[in-house]
């Protein structure tokens, strides 16, 4: 009798969990902690390539730079093709960029919200 009972008991709560799950059509939740800061690369990125970049990255290249930084299409290219974000987060000094030392963490996180909005122009 009281395996009965433990088996009819096991099967309800399985019925029961089984059949309270939540909705398909449930809004999906979104991560707070995280939010993209929608950043574009003229109202925002340009300005800090000027400010820590251009001087090496112009053309004429100056001090061994690779590639020119001056168009909304090279700073595209260099965060998609040239690991631009590790470079200047990076720690290592052999490879910071910019080699002046490191940019502030506000200028790097904003490279980063411009990088998870896109990489829009506008």
């Amino acid at each position: 009798m009281r395996t009965t009972y433990q088996l009819l008991t096991l099967i309800l709560l399985s019925y029961f969990f089984l059949n309270c799950g939540g909705s398909d059509d449930a809004t999906p939740v979104t991560d707070p902690i995280d939010p993209v800061e929608k950043k574009t690369y003229e109202a925002d990125v340009k300005s800090i390539v000027d400010t820590h970049c251009i001087s090496c990255h112009k053309t004429p290249l100056a001090n061994g730079a690779p590639m020119p930084l001056e168009t909304f299409q090279e700073v595209k290219n260099a965060m998609q093709n040239r690991d631009m974000i590790g470079r200047i987060s990076t720690t290592n000094t052999l490879n910071i960029m910019p080699p002046a030392g490191k940019m502030s963490d506000a200028d790097i996180n904003t490279i980063v919200q411009w990088e998870k909005s896109g990489l829009p122009e506008k």
